[in-house]
């Protein structure tokens, strides 16, 4: 089972090794020529947003009058003809693209080809030193082709969330706007400047300025960089100081936020806080983790945070360290060699080391995928950059469908959308104009939950569409919320429609709050989804969720009947077939073991076995064994059908975690195994107590020389608090023993892992509770005392209780001469006070009223963790 518990620390993504020896500025590179990062305001206003270019239009020989005139009757008007290279530019008419004038001339009697005028710049590299020597990375995800500011551009700021930014470094000046410190006490828009290095570095990476003849060269070096601490000097912080600095940086416009922090536990604070920010359109980027495990961290696991992997330099192979699993987005260079987080990439750095605490000119290698997220970080704001009409969902998708493709065809969890690249995810983006009509405004992440909103008026804009991505064998659920008062459709158009006019919709919702619908395919490929006004007006949202169909062969009750001893096999794979479902029947007295191995390196397989009982394999109340082996280890499970379980059809469930291919699935009846045990409900505090019980066949023979496991826990509802205790051998006649010697409220219960030959299979046996009781000591007092004197009574209880009285009682007894028994004339309580780590000390001032021989004796009574106690006696003559 992967269970997380919610924490209150995050901690720094690893960064391998110390500092790289503190390295001195370049001089003057050999490239000479400067990127052209602005062009002239010609250009600017010429291919501006809102006048989307001109149009090159190549005319045939002795028609270009005629051609002219049908490029002009449709709206166009002649800049300029240049006979004697046969072409004329064109400026298309007010409202319409480039891209659409092109397509309407293309044709047109005359014309060779209509094409849209495009930007050329000259051919240069960036003059920083680190560039041609180091930055290996930036070619990897398709720079410096997609390096420059493009008429049209506009302003990004990109929030670095992380342990500040050291501003005055050379790389940086002029590049960061502000910050704020959350780390100090209510935030202070003071000391937000780095004060450990790695905050600079990210920030670095992404926009350290580029083409000026020192350092490194920036991955969007136009961009702002806005410094938002929220980690200590030792790269630790805790999550209400991180979520604040992911909804300031959101409140104060920030495009997109880095945050190459991770943590192993999910919380709803920061998954509020992501959530918060992206309904304000921030591009939200995160670390996938450095545990090397397939369990990828948070918050790059959270809903709509784009996860990032990293990968070595040689042959863009995942790094040893770098965290995968289903919910990996992309991959990054964040390693120059395998395995090693500390030779990693160049990026300017504090040095923190004694006595150079003030240089700025210092840069050094850091690793890990805290190095690659800033590279995703990096492209996002350029492609948001250039697209400045973009919104977020369209830059997510960008960057997702602009991946080169690594490991499996497709995502995977390997290596998710696979590197990310500059180059592609520009041309991937699809214009925001196009939301009337197929393929619409994209959905990014489409393996993850999200939503999406617009406004619509029956009159003025009827209707917005969607694409959604879909891989094989997965189903979209759609809901729309409608403004009250208004009526609005929701329509579903599948794989391969072109337009809502010549489509015809797979699945049609309407006339309700909600409007909800669903579409499942079994090929890769986008849907489409229409939303469209038929009355009314206003904002709607539309919430979406992918999940995995249940196709024949991977839900109960499965496709393959097993009888005996079997073996199957099959391939799966984590982005198609994750489940393959075998029925098996078993009768009571029986039992079975099952074995999965053969899958390939990389992937992780689990195992289930669920009971007659099941309906899906989601059915955790019907689970009655699993494996779950970390990576491609081999899994077994065993499990019996006795009194407690009923016979039938049982389902065993091979199921891929991580990536994908064969396996080999055996399965071994054999006979029921039973297994008892019996504790006392009680034993002294500190004391030991016996669990024992025997191991038995379905018939009643015993199983000896079989190893049973014993287990604790004192919250037995969480799986993850059983922890093993001992474990002992069964005797000849199936008997097992151990001693215990619990402190607190424990259940226990025991465990036969049964023959891996399947001669018994194995079993479990009931929880049995012991409850301690207190320790408490009989209350001091003096031998003889006279009549009405005061002494004080006190004792020592275990173990340690609150400060407070009314816990410990004291009964006074006086004998009765008359009726020959000890009769109770007084109860009192007794005020506890600390007096050790363990003990508590009570104590209590006391007289007694009359004459003759008194019995004294304190109590507790019992609470939800220990039984309730009574001292012995204490006796006193009165005098």
């Amino acid at each position: 089972m992967r269970l997380f518990k919610v924490s209150s620390i995050v901690r720094l993504v690893l960064m391998g090794a110390a500092l790289a020896a503190a390295l001195g500025a370049f001089g003057a590179s050999a490239f000479a020529r400067q990127l052209p990062v602005a062009p002239s305001t010609a250009l600017t206003e010429r291919f501006s947003v809102d006048h989307t270019g001109r149009v090159i239009v190549g005319l045939t020989r002795g028609a270009s009058v005629r051609a002219l005139s049908a490029a002009q009757e449709l709206g166009g008007e002649t800049v300029s003809t240049v006979s004697s290279a046969g072409f004329a530019v064109l400026e298309p008419p007010k409202g319409v693209s480039a891209e659409q004038f092109a397509g309407e001339i293309e044709g047109t009697a005359g014309v060779r080809f209509a094409q849209p005028e495009q930007v050329v710049r000259a051919a240069a590299v960036p003059n920083d030193p680190y560039y041609a020597q180091r930055q290996w990375d930036l070619p990897a995800i398709g720079l410096p082709d997609s390096w420059w500011n493009p008429p049209g551009s506009a302003q990004v700021t990109v929030a670095v969330i992380d342990t500040g930014i050291f501003d005055s470094h050379e790389d940086l000046a002029g590049r960061v706007v502000g910050g704020r410190n959350f780390v100090a006490a209510a935030g202070t828009t003071s000391a937000w400047r780095d004060d450990n290095g790695h905050g600079t570095h990210v920030a670095g990476t992404i926009g350290a300025r580029t083409n000026n003849g020192i350092g490194i060269a920036g991955i969007a070096p136009q961009a702002s960089l806005l410094a938002v601490k929220v980690l200590d000097k030792d790269g630790t912080g805790a999550e209400a100081d991180m979520a604040q600095g992911i909804r300031w940086a959101a409140e104060q416009g920030a495009d997109v936020l880095n945050v190459s922090i991770e943590s192993p536990e999910y919380s709803d604070l920061l998954d509020e806080a992501c959530q918060y920010a992206r309904s304000k359109g921030c591009i939200i980027v995160a670390a996938a983790g450095n545990s090397g495990t397939n369990r990828v961290s948070f918050p790059a696991v959270l809903p709509g945070v784009i996860a990032v992997g990293a990968t070595k330099q040689q042959g863009n192979a995942r790094a040893d360290f770098s965290d995968f699993g289903p919910e990996l987005d992309l991959m990054a260079p964040g390693t120059t060699t395998d395995g090693d987080q500390g030779v990693g990439l160049w990026a300017p750095v504090r040095n923190v080391s004694p006595g150079l605490e003030n240089q700025t000119d210092r840069y050094a290698q850091y690793g890990g995928t805290s190095m690659a997220a800033p590279h995703v970080a990096g492209v996002a704001a350029l492609v948001r950059q250039m697209n400045p009409g973009a919104v977020r969902e369209q830059v997510e998708y960008a960057l997702l469908h602009g991946a080169k493709d690594l490991g499996l065809a497709g995502r995977d969890g390997f290596y998710g959308w696979g590197m990310v690249r500059a180059d592609n995810a520009l041309h991937a983006l699809t214009p925001a104009d196009v939301d009337g009509d197929i393929p619409g405004l994209p959905i990014a992440a489409p393996s993850k939950a999200g939503s999406v909103g617009g406004t619509l008026d029956v009159v003025t804009d009827q209707s917005d569409v969607y694409e959604l991505y879909l891989s094989a064998g997965q189903r979209a659920d759609f809901e729309l919320d409608v403004p009250a008062g208004a009526d609005y459709r929701l329509k579903v158009y599948g794989k391969g429609a072109a337009s809502l006019a010549n489509s015809t919709p797979v699945a049609v919702s309407g006339a309700g709050d909600p409007v909800f619908t669903s579409y499942a395919t079994d090929a890769s490929g986008s849907c489409y989804v229409r939303v469209e006004a038929l009355a009314g007006a206003g904002h709607y949202t539309l919430g979406f969720r992918v999940e995995d169909t249940d196709a024949p062969d991977n839900e109960i009750p499965g496709i393959v009947t097993l009888a005996g001893s079997t073996t199957a096999a099959g391939t799966l794979d984590q982005s198609g077939d994750r489940d393959d479902v075998y029925r098996v029947s078993l009768s009571v007295g029986q039992g079975l073991t099952a074995t999965l191995s053969g899958t390939e390196f990389g992937a992780d397989f689990d195992l289930w076995a669920f009971s007659p009982q099941a309906a899906s394999v989601d059915s955790i109340a019907a689970l009655v064994a699993g494996s779950v082996e970390e990576g491609s280890n081999p899994e077994w499970l065993s499990f019996s059908v006795s009194d407690a379980v009923s016979g039938g059809v049982y389902y065993i469930d091979p199921r891929v975690y991580v990536g994908g291919g064969s396996y080999q699935l055996t399965v071994e009846p054999g006979l029921a195994s039973k297994l008892s045990i019996s504790a006392p409900a009680t034993c002294a505090w500190s004391k030991t107590a016996s669990v024992s019980g025997r191991l038995l066949a379905y018939a009643g023979t015993p199983i000896s020389n079989r190893p049973v496991d014993v287990w604790k826990s004192t919250d037995p509802a969480n799986p993850q608090s059983w922890t093993q205790v001992a474990y002992d051998m069964t005797d000849s006649t199936g008997r097992w023993k151990i001693t215990v010697a619990p402190k607190r409220k424990t259940w226990y219960r025991a465990s036969f892992e049964g023959d891996r030959s399947a001669t018994y299979t194995a079993s479990e046996s009931a929880a049995k509770t012991i409850t301690p009781r207190a320790y408490l000591t009989r209350p001091y007092a003096p031998k003889s005392v006279g009549r009405a004197k005061y002494w004080t009574a006190y004792g020592y209880l275990r173990p340690k209780h609150a400060t407070g009285g009314k816990y410990v009682k004291i009964r006074c007894y006086r004998w009765s001469t008359a009726h020959h028994k000890w009769v109770l004339k007084k109860t009192t309580y007794a005020t506890n006070y600390y007096y050790s780590k363990y003990t508590t000390k009570y104590k209590k001032k006391l007289s007694l009223p009359s004459r003759g021989k008194w019995k004294l004796s304190a109590s507790v009574p019992g609470d939800t963790t220990h039984a309730a106690t009574t001292s012995y006696s204490r006796y006193v003559t009165v005098k």
